[in-house]
């Protein structure tokens, strides 16, 4: 998953002589292999189109293709592949293609435990659930702990001043976030929240999170 694309890149190589011309061909989906980017627009269905890369080197080297942004579109796959031609011209074999999807959709995340504006006496996580729209899935989620007195924050050992702290958590579409008990004084407020990432990466704006008291008085 991507969620930006300023250009394709690879390498290319000969043993024996200077390379000529790099080519790359990229289709995208909903089914790949009908419709190709010509280098400045998509077209097809039509047969496979190669668009010249820019190379840099002899032997070997780098060659990059510049993309618009607005050659990609939210929740599609896409497929590369590249070939080259050596000053002799020969042609290189073809190599495994490249797939990806192009995902700028914003993962989200809950915190369930504690309830928002609950009062407990014991706490030994913070957990809660995470989903992200088509076509991402959420991979990481963190979680952010302050003591609203004071406003410190939990940094994974200790309450800290500064700014927002965010841990991570384990799992991701259910997560869960470990924290001693023995962390929390009675008669304190605090505050849950919790924020997504995709593989994209997407990052989640985190809402307000989950107020809560504690209270282990008897």
């Amino acid at each position: 998953y991507y969620n930006a694309m300023s250009a394709l890149s690879g390498t290319a190589s000969d043993a024996t002589s200077p390379i000529q011309t790099v080519q790359v061909s990229l289709t995208s989906g909903p089914v790949l292999g009908q419709n190709w980017w010509s280098g400045t627009t998509w077209i097809g269905p039509s047969a496979q189109t190669w668009v010249a890369a820019s190379f840099v080197g002899g032997s070997s080297g780098t060659f990059t293709l510049s993309m618009p942004a607005t050659a990609w579109a939210n929740g599609t796959q896409y497929r590369v592949e590249s070939r080259a031609f050596d000053v002799p011209g020969n042609l290189s074999l073809l190599g495994a293609p490249t797939d990806w999807t192009y995902d700028t959709s914003l993962p989200n995340s809950v915190v369930s435990t504690p309830t928002a504006s609950g009062m407990i006496n014991a706490i030994s996580a913070v957990a809660g659930t995470a989903f992200d729209p088509t076509p991402g899935t959420p991979a990481t989620v963190y979680v952010s702990l302050r003591r609203t007195g004071d406003s410190y924050y939990w940094n994974g050992s200790a309450w800290v001043s500064g700014a927002e702290i965010f841990n991570p958590a384990s799992g991701a579409a259910s997560w869960t976030y470990t924290v001693p008990n023995s962390s929390f004084s009675t008669g304190l407020s605090f505050q849950a929240r919790s924020k997504a990432l995709d593989a994209a990466p997407n990052e989640e704006v985190p809402s307000g999170g989950n107020p809560f008291d504690y209270d282990n008085t008897p």
